[in-house]
């Protein structure tokens, strides 16, 4: 798929109006489809569906779509009351930040799509009752106002089942997890046997290249969102260009900042720098289509909020860090993609400059996470056992190292924060498993 329509579908997605506008415009259509079939319907053709349509008058059916369109716009405002509370709870336990995962789920778009929609259908249907005409009355159109009202009532019911789950802090991490299994295997191929650091392809930065490069700046203001880097490599092939990227999906960069040095600088005009630059797209906030390390800083949010002293939930904190080590082990085994990249001949186009590295991604899933565990025991044996299930992941000996270096920090910072030495030898137990595991892979 396109990367800058992956973009636009993400946003989409994380909108919480997309879906009941579709279905908006879904029941306008139908709407106009039963009065129409009710206009030319010939009875005797349709006289076997007699006995399961609605068969009253004009009053009759004037009264039920009233008490349809009254009821059903009644439920919509108490679901938009109940999202906004699930909001204001998830945001005070979870942070800010996770409101998004509630935003775009879809079955709260479904839910409020499902009562405005039969709100909308009965109004629709509710202007062609004559009633001076009783042969006027939309018998199939009523009938299906009946099915939205009863839609309307199963959809309550489901609703108020998915509140209960979705506010719970198991379904919110899972669904994290979800987007960031969703990320690897989306930017991660599979390991081939060839690494990162290894795979270079010979390529080096032309001489010179930092005294003769153009900077190109910014346009805009907002977190890198995507990086087109298929259009960035036809860009550069086609002006003779070695592009340098100064960002990478995630970062925050105003008009001033540096994007892209482009070499060489005297082939680079002001309207094809502006070009290169608008291949940098970017957001109010930080998406998953490229980054990769969105999902897990989410992850960590909730457990470095959960070890807080207002909330003390360290539970909370380990389900996190078993959801980390389940992301990392499917990345310990994918190939992470050359910096250096070339066009179809061969030729060095693209080089980024700040690649992700596996290093970074342990880092960034386990440090926040030891600093703030404390006097937390379990929160420690939880990360060496996480570190371990990791190890007997990873494919790449080279990849272990982070791991140790990880695995002694965790260490160091029990013997400083437990005050009780039984703690800490469970901690040392389950470091020398750690270190076995470790000389397991290397074996």
């Amino acid at each position: 798929m396109d990367t800058k329509a992956s973009l636009v579908g993400e946003r989409l997605r994380n909108s919480f109006w997309f879906t009941p506008a579709l279905m908006l415009a879904g029941t306008t259509v139908l709407a106009f489809l039963t009065v129409a079939i009710d206009d030319n319907a010939d009875p005797e053709k349709v006289a076997w569906l007699k006995p399961i349509v609605y068969s009253g008058g004009p009053d009759g059916a004037r009264e039920v779509l009233g008490v349809i369109a009254a009821s059903m716009i009644g439920v919509a405002g108490v679901v938009f009351s109940i999202t906004i509370v699930s909001l204001q709870l998830a945001s005070g336990q979870f942070g800010p930040r996770m409101l998004a995962n509630f935003v775009r789920d879809r079955g709260n778009q479904v839910t409020l799509g499902t009562f405005i929609s039969a709100f909308l259908y009965s109004l629709l249907t509710l202007r062609t009752l004559r009633s001076d005409d009783p042969t006027s009355v939309p018998h199939l159109s009523v009938t299906v106002a009946l099915a939205f009202a009863i839609a309307g009532l199963s959809v309550l019911v489901y609703y108020i089942h998915h509140v209960a789950v979705t506010i719970q802090a198991p379904t919110l991490i899972e669904t994290i997890t979800r987007d960031l299994r969703k990320a690897v295997d989306a930017l991660f191929p599979d390991l081939d046997g060839v690494d990162e650091a290894t795979e270079a392809h010979g390529h080096e930065l032309p001489d010179g290249f930092h005294d003769d490069a153009r900077r190109i700046w910014s346009g805009s203001t907002g977190y890198v969102d995507l990086i087109d880097l298929d259009r960035l490599v036809a860009t550069a092939r086609e002006h003779d260009l070695v592009l340098l990227l100064e960002q990478r999906p995630g970062r925050f960069v105003v008009p001033n900042s540096t994007v892209v040095h482009a070499w060489p600088s005297n082939r680079v005009s002001d309207d094809l720098a502006d070009d290169i630059a608008d291949l940098v797209i970017t957001g109010p906030k930080r998406t998953v289509v490229q980054d990769v390390e969105f999902p897990i800083r989410q992850l960590v949010e909730i457990a470095v909020r959960s070890l807080s002293p207002g909330l003390n939930d360290p539970f909370t904190a380990s389900t996190c860090v078993d959801q980390l080590s389940a992301g990392l082990c499917d990345l310990a085994q994918r190939r992470f993609p050359s910096p250096h990249i070339a066009d179809e001949a061969g030729v060095l186009r693209v080089v980024i400059g700040d690649p992700v590295t596996w290093p970074r991604l342990v880092g960034g899933a386990f440090d926040q996470v030891r600093q703030t565990a404390k006097f937390h025991a379990q929160v420690y044996l939880h990360l060496l056992e996480a570190l371990t299930r990791i190890a007997y992941c990873v494919e790449d000996e080279r990849r272990l190292q982070p791991l140790l270096d990880e695995g002694r920090l965790v260490l160091e910072g029990a013997r400083e924060n437990l005050p009780a030495e039984s703690d800490q030898d469970v901690v040392k137990e389950r470091h020398a498993v750690l270190l076995a595991a470790v000389e397991s892979r290397r074996a």
